[in-house]
């Protein structure tokens, strides 16, 4: 039983972790972008949606691949946390190589602001789409392996999606107000693929030491015993509609998001810092909502 809590703890350790070089990662690229896109309130929504994009793509065809995968999940895990640090330390060669082709496009389509905008999500997304597909797969893959028996999902969705909300807060505010500052965008990159790496290598040596069998294991035992049921059944226009629902919440929180910081921007000044500072806020409210009805 201590084993098992111990595990689970140090699971959720990596995974708080994993939230902070998530948005060390937002933060630089999103600096990075906007010198080659422009430092507008379009290009900053364009990185945004672009990142969330890629999010989504990766938590829905990974979510789904690992329905289909036998354990163990912690090992998937590992490897999603270590492309995910590999890509990053590749970030800067990726946007170099890209720079001229969006410079080219940006020539053809100059004063039509449709297709303009259309062109830096396309660029902006193409670049960004590995490491936030692999970043949108670590959640699913860990509410998976954390609620087996099917009756924890709503628990452990709300306390993980939570827990790295919670470290999300944390990277942003300390590559926005500290890293940045002090190490610059290539160092600071590198304190995010260290990050990774690390969540990498302790997940790989859990599952080496063969401790997510027998935790899994125990998990699952205890879990049957106390319900005794299986997980319930919904039809299939009530999974849609509250599916449908929750996009539409989604849209309207990133739209406020959006809206909020082209406000705000008018008393902080549209920089680095007022970025972080709406960023970090806005996560603070999504961590502290998570963990709250989680319980």
């Amino acid at each position: 039983m201590n084993e098992q809590r111990s595990y689970r703890y140090l699971v959720y350790t990596l995974f708080l972790l994993s939230g902070v070089s998530g948005l060390i990662y937002q933060i630089v690229w999103t600096r990075m972008l906007v010198l080659v896109f422009g430092n507008t309130m379009l290009a900053t929504s364009t990185v945004l949606s672009a990142f969330m994009g890629g999010l989504a793509a990766g938590s829905y065809t990974l979510g789904r691949y690992i329905d289909h995968r036998p354990r163990p999940l912690i090992r998937v895990y590992a490897l999603l946390e270590a492309g995910i640090g590999i890509f990053a330390l590749l970030f800067p060669l990726v946007l170099q190589a890209v720079t001229p082709i969006y410079t080219g496009l940006y020539s053809a389509v100059e004063g039509n602001i449709i297709l303009l905008n259309l062109v830096r999500f396309g660029v902006c997304f193409a670049i960004i789409l590995v490491p936030t597909f692999l970043m949108g797969g670590t959640l699913p893959v860990l509410i998976k392996r954390f609620s087996a028996a099917g009756n924890r999902i709503g628990h452990e969705t709300g306390f993980l999606y939570g827990l790295n909300t919670v470290g999300a807060v944390l990277g942003t505010i300390a590559s926005g107000y500290f890293l940045l500052r002090v190490l610059g965008m290539q160092y600071t990159t590198w304190v995010g693929v260290f990050i990774n790496l690390l969540v990498a290598g302790a997940a790989w040596m859990l599952w080496m030491a063969r401790l997510e069998v027998s935790a899994t294991a125990t998990e699952e035992k205890l879990e049957t015993s106390a319900t005794g049921t299986s997980p319930p059944t919904y039809r299939s226009i009530e999974t849609r509609m509250v599916l449908i629902g929750i996009g539409l919440s989604g849209f309207c929180a990133l739209a406020y998001e959006v809206f909020w910081t082209r406000m705000l921007n008018l008393f902080l000044n549209n920089n680095i810092y007022s970025f972080t500072a709406i960023l970090g806020t806005f996560l603070v409210g999504i961590a502290v909502g998570s963990l709250i009805y989680a319980r």
